[in-house]
């Protein structure tokens, strides 16, 4: 079990949802950008008048509905379904080491507030885009504003939350995984867990102390803010931190003496 970089069902789930992400915010610049085309101009500048006051109040009013049409709907859809299918493959995974491949009732409980959680936070994003470019767009109607300034403003807002919201996600997917996780295998009677993946150069303090080592989530949580962590979740949910590339796989009692306990 060893030595994989990463859960390949996490892997695919994000790297399904990082397409949708890069699409969604593609055909946002696009929106906005053939919107700005229609505004009226003085050689570079955006002029101040009453046709591009309309335009711009026009602009803003349909500036959340256009974020939506544009797939964060469809990318708030389509995680909820990322995550419904890893808690499947949880469960699925149960019958390899003889446990319940039902969650118990706190559990499902629990998956369900994860997903609607997850939910929140996309919804969040789209907000966040939608006022952070409505801020770069009412600057630009004093008269004062350059055609090329305003266009760069637009792209340097839409690349900070396109990054952002790939982070988001990434980290969202992996955390619902190692929780899911931890919590199903632990109301199982799983104590002790393989922490697996790369041993390299890019690993962080944090994860060279564990990986290849067995742990239980009490020895990972209580270092928690060892070597050098500041992730603000605990590591049972987060392990290492922002895009970890490590995870927790359940050990049955027949596979512990292959692992030595960690940290090392």
């Amino acid at each position: 079990m060893a030595g994989k970089h990463s859960n390949p069902d996490v892997a695919r789930a994000v790297a399904d949802l990082r397409k949708l992400i890069d699409a969604t915010h593609a055909a946002i610049e696009r929106d906005v950008k053939d919107i700005l085309a229609r505004l009226h101009r003085d050689g570079t500048l955006i002029v101040s008048d009453k046709h591009n006051a309309r335009a711009m109040r026009a602009m803003l009013e349909e500036l959340q509905e256009q974020i939506r049409a544009a797939g964060y709907g469809d990318l708030m859809r389509a995680q909820q379904r990322k995550l419904a299918d890893l808690a499947r493959k949880v469960l699925a995974e149960s019958k390899k080491l003889g446990v319940s491949s039902r969650f118990d009732a706190q559990t499902a409980d629990d998956v369900k507030a994860l997903i609607s959680g997850a939910h929140r936070e996309l919804l969040g994003d789209e907000v966040k885009l939608a006022r952070d470019l409505e801020r770069v767009l009412l600057r630009s109607t004093s008269g004062v504003t350059e055609w090329g300034d305003l266009v760069k403003s637009i792209e340097r807002v839409g690349s900070i939350n396109h990054r952002q919201a790939l982070v988001k996600v990434e980290d969202t997917i992996a955390a619902f995984h190692t929780q899911t996780r931890v919590e199903h295998f632990g109301s199982a009677g799983i104590e002790w867990w393989l922490f697996d993946g790369p041993r390299d150069e890019r690993n962080r303090d944090w994860c060279w102390h564990f990986v290849g080592m067995r742990v239980t989530v009490e020895i990972l949580n209580a270092h928690s803010e060892s070597y050098g962590r500041v992730h603000p979740l605990p590591p049972a949910i987060s392990l290492g931190g922002y895009r970890c590339r490590h995870q927790l796989i359940p050990l049955a009692a027949d596979d512990l003496d292959r692992y030595d306990v960690g940290p090392r």
